[in-house]
């Protein structure tokens, strides 16, 4: 999730720190927050359904794996990937920038495709679920 050299990873050290820091002054309003960016819509039931799960989670477990998830950096192994991929990735995320999938494309060792949905957001599943639904049904088609 890091930006570095030759990479757009979606966030800069200092505005995961900030997040970070967000969320243990105040998890309530860090989910108000974040549920609707996250999710790329500001439709009141979807953000008040994926906002009342994150609050599901024990701020004193959530805490320590986002900063785990946001700041760890696995890039060297991509090449050890050899399995044929497909990157399912929306048009507009703010989680997981476009470039990610294309550096993700480039990256793999294996042979890969990068399938872009037409919905923004970082969580398909919630918002476009029959787009997705699509994607991976073309993807798991067998030769």
């Amino acid at each position: 999730y890091l930006n570095a050299t030759n990479y757009e990873g979606g966030f800069e050290l200092s505005a995961i720190e900030e997040m970070l820091a967000n969320m243990e002054k105040d998890f309530y309003s860090w989910t108000l927050a974040f549920a609707p960016a996250a999710l790329g819509t500001q439709d009141p039931k979807l953000c008040k359904e994926f906002q009342s799960s994150l609050l599901r989670m024990n701020p004193e477990e959530a805490i320590p794996l986002l900063r785990t998830i946001f700041l760890t950096d696995n890039r060297e192994v991509l090449q050890k990937v050899l399995v044929p991929s497909t990157i399912i990735q929306t048009q507009k995320d703010m989680v997981v920038p476009l470039p990610v999938a294309q550096y993700l494309h480039e990256k793999l060792g294996g042979e890969s495709s990068v399938v872009i949905i037409p919905v923004d957001g970082h969580t398909p599943q919630l918002t476009a679920p029959k787009l997705l639904i699509n994607a991976l049904e073309k993807a798991l088609e067998y030769e």
